[in-house]
């Protein structure tokens, strides 16, 4: 069975989070446009490996009564998987509500459009830095990427999680020999945890570029959270073997899981 329900998407209040930074009410007309194509895939807690159902059935921006502005959306969703997240939430004592990611560039190397990079980076700027994120990218120089795009990751969430996302076009993967790819990829992913003791939530997106229709071939999602350098470097290694694939993939430790 289904319902619609109402939330908030996001609004214009300061996130303390990323130094006070706000969102423009034109930022949330752009987000309000996005939604309603449904083109993005809803997760729970910006985890890959909980996809949500849910359509977007309207998305407005509206005045708040705090002078603020705020996105509002009505969602067809799964009763059973809203009342279940719902009673996760309670059962917790958390917030709730909604949130939302975007990447915000600060560099590029090549010449060409990063929007449709071989290589893109991004990392969470509240826990890590542009030098590290910068550094990271850095990684992939010799690799032969004709542009490599570094941007910072912004979690509009109460608590935003460590995460560092990983984009490479599967055309470019393929080319690059597998045990030379993994080296980029523990390279630049090892740099970014550096110093930190607290685990890290890795994700690496490979997909084929955008037909002439405007749709992808192939898309596999890995994700891996860790902070043991070891754990990390099996992680990447096992997961070159799986390019090619499709799915979301879980690491336990040991082997990638589909889910």
């Amino acid at each position: 069975m289904r319902i619609e329900v109402e939330v908030i998407i996001a609004t214009t209040r300061r996130v303390e989070a990323y130094g006070g930074i706000r969102l423009a009410p034109v930022a949330l007309e752009q987000m309000a446009t996005q939604m309603r194509s449904n083109a993005r895939q809803m997760v729970f807690d910006h985890d890959w490996q909980r996809p949500f159902d849910a359509t977007t059935k309207s998305a407005t921006v509206r005045p708040r009564d705090d002078g603020e502005f705020e996105l509002v959306a009505v969602l067809d969703v799964d009763k059973d998987q809203w009342n279940e997240w719902a009673a996760k939430l309670e059962a917790e004592g958390a917030p709730g509500g909604f949130s939302f990611a975007t990447p915000a560039r600060i560099g590029q190397y090549g010449a060409g459009d990063g929007d449709t990079a071989p290589v893109s980076l991004a990392a969470d700027a509240h826990h890590f830095s542009d030098e590290a994120i910068i550094e990271a990218g850095h990684e992939f120089l010799p690799s032969g990427a004709t542009v490599i795009a570094v941007d910072r990751y912004y979690q509009f969430s109460a608590e935003p999680p460590p995460v560092v996302m990983l984009h490479l076009l599967m055309q470019f993967a393929l080319a690059v020999p597998p045990s030379v790819l993994a080296n980029y990829i523990f390279a630049a992913f090892s740099r970014l945890q550096r110093g930190r003791t607290a685990s890290s939530t890795f994700r690496t997106v490979l997909e084929d570029e955008v037909d002439a229709d405007g749709t992808r071939r192939r898309r596999a999602l890995f994700e891996l959270t860790t902070s043991d350098r070891k754990a990390l470097r099996t992680g990447i290694e096992k997961m070159i073997e799986k390019i090619g694939e499709q799915g979301t993939f879980g690491f336990d430790g040991d082997e990638w899981g589909s889910n």
